[in-house]
């Protein structure tokens, strides 16, 4: 019964994505011509970043520029955030939300990638990817699995997201939590690498949206 209720759940997310991303494709696949994530690797090998010396600094130093987040396809963005390198910066705050308000606040680039038609198909295609790939090979540790369920706990980021997009996203990460229950029950994950997993409900979001309460 639990394989059947899995593979019904995996198709139904299936469905969902797909029929999700139609709309944003049509209408915003036109105009968005940058599909590769920014480059921030040149950056940190830079002399002038290595010389910095202030958090201002380093914040203005890593900013993506409008011309070029405006113009990149929502997957694009959604890697840009993800590896964006002050995004380490949510394990030192008190809280995630703590840390994730004062990379909001700063880098523009999250407040665009709320705004996109498919912004819930791309988190939903990367969450699957992720895991698919991560049990593959015994490990769901990744900081990226982490670092998506803390943008879509975000009101911020979800706040103009409907019901099912928010319905979708909770059973994909009650999903992955799923594997890696199964996973380290076959033995095939180290228990030191069991990720942090939290129990997301729909919620009121602000202006009358949804959110993900993230406990």
């Amino acid at each position: 019964m639990k394989k059947l209720t899995s593979k019904i759940l995996a198709i139904t997310i299936g469905i969902i994505i797909m029929v999700g991303s139609i709309p944003a494709l049509a209408s915003e696949g036109a105009s968005l011509r940058v599909v590769e994530p920014f480059d921030f690797e040149s950056i940190l090998r830079s002399e002038e970043y290595k010389n910095i010396v202030t958090t201002e600094e380093r914040t203005a130093a890593l900013q993506v520029p409008a011309e070029v987040y405006q113009n990149m396809t929502t997957e694009a963005l959604l890697q840009t955030v993800l590896t964006h390198p002050l995004m380490l910066y949510v394990h030192f705050a008190n809280t995630y939300r703590d840390g994730f308000l004062a990379l909001y606040d700063q880098h523009p680039i999250f407040a665009e990638l709320a705004t996109r038609n498919d912004f819930s198909s791309a988190v939903a295609n990367e969450l699957v990817y992720q895991s698919t790939t991560l049990i593959g090979r015994g490990d769901l540790s990744s900081p990226d699995i982490l670092y998506l369920k803390i943008l879509i706990a975000q009101p911020e980021m979800t706040t103009m997201l409907e019901t099912r997009e928010i319905e979708m996203l909770t059973d994909i990460v009650l999903e992955v939590h799923d594997k890696y229950i199964r996973s380290e029950v076959k033995g095939d994950c180290s228990t030191t690498s069991r990720p942090m997993f939290h129990q997301f409900i729909p919620g009121t979001g602000r202006s009358g949206g949804n959110s993900i309460i993230f406990l």
